[in-house]
């Protein structure tokens, strides 16, 4: 099977949507570092905001600092976040520009977010999270779609979700 580089086989992707199914409920593609990219990103993640970096153990370079929710519909007074793992495939240090954008079915944007963020070359990774403003959303459903531009590589990933 022919899949773009950076995207593991079908059938490594389908063992990993299935323990993720099992343990989380969660299902999403790994994607690895196998071509000529400077950075690769994780899948976008929605994590309850309390879920956020639990302090009780450390966590390994292999595992997010999250627990993913399957759920998409949400109401204002939840407390939500967005989760997104860049790893980086080059040695120096690689500064990124990430930029995050919801827009509602419209087109009208509700929240941009720009921020510059450098890949450590200690931990070969960065974490980026985005607190979602859901008190600000009018009942509606919305698209995030976060890019990350570095060195001479652009990602995004996107997710959707409904505000009641």
């Amino acid at each position: 099977m022919r899949t773009r580089p950076g995207i593991m086989s079908a059938a490594i992707v389908t063992a990993v949507a299935l323990a993720l199914t099992a343990v989380h409920g969660v299902s999403a593609d790994k994607e690895i570092l196998v071509s000529r990219e400077d950075f690769s990103l994780s899948a976008l993640v929605l994590a309850e905001t309390a879920s956020l970096k639990a302090a009780i153990a450390p966590v390994q370079a292999d595992q997010l600092p999250v627990t993913p929710i399957v759920r998409r519909t949400f109401r204002l007074s939840d407390r939500v976040s967005a989760f997104l793992r860049i790893r980086q495939r080059i040695t120096a240090p690689l500064p990124v520009k990430v930029t995050s954008r919801i827009v509602n079915t419209e087109g009208d944007v509700f929240v941009e977010d720009v921020r510059p963020m450098e890949l450590s070359t200690t931990a070969g990774y960065a974490d980026y999270e985005l607190e979602l403003p859901m008190f600000d959303f009018d009942r509606d459903e919305y698209t995030l779609v976060v890019g990350v531009a570095g060195g001479t590589t652009t990602a995004e990933r996107a997710v959707q979700f409904r505000v009641e």
